[in-house]
């Protein structure tokens, strides 16, 4: 059965601005019931560095796509795609867990647990037509600065599949 929200919600800039922006947004796309929408909107909800997080990359990359993780389904704290290329099999998309403080990991390095069902998320946006079942992933955890470097420095062009 599949879930009533998703797991990862993309994040346009006007919706990363403040707790009101992101629930009216929620309230919008979403459209859960008015007795829902604080149990709902609490999921996706942005902590104050997420929140700068995601301002700062929204306004500064606008090939990036921004997802916010369900706090509650363990597929880290954002996804982030690529869309520099409109072509899907060229896109990348990056699973992050910010960590304050923490150096650059790749992989789950020391937030494994809260990343455990990123393939999930992923699922979802093959399936919403944003990115392809072959899509290279890149599993990020760390300080947000050094987690926005990476993101806007990764390695390597994409070949085509």
């Amino acid at each position: 059965m599949p879930l009533p929200y998703p797991r990862a919600l993309r994040v346009p800039l006007r919706a990363a601005s403040s707790s009101f922006a992101l629930t009216r947004y929620i309230a919008q796309t979403l459209r859960p019931r008015n007795s829902e929408l604080g149990t709902v909107a609490a999921t996706y909800a942005f902590c104050n560095d997420e929140r700068d997080f995601a301002q700062s990359l929204l306004e500064r990359y606008t090939h990036l796509w921004l997802f916010r993780s369900r706090q509650s389904m363990a597929c880290g704290d954002f996804l982030v795609v690529d869309v520099s290329s409109p072509r899907i099999t060229r896109r990348r998309v990056f699973a992050l867990e910010l960590k304050q403080g923490r150096p650059l990991s790749h992989g789950a390095g020391g937030a494994g647990w809260q990343l455990r069902n990123v393939e999930a998320a992923v699922s979802e946006l093959v399936a919403a037509g944003v990115v392809d079942s072959r899509t290279p992933r890149v599993v990020l955890a760390g300080d947000a600065d050094r987690v926005t470097q990476a993101l806007t420095t990764w390695p390597g062009e994409l070949q085509e599949p």
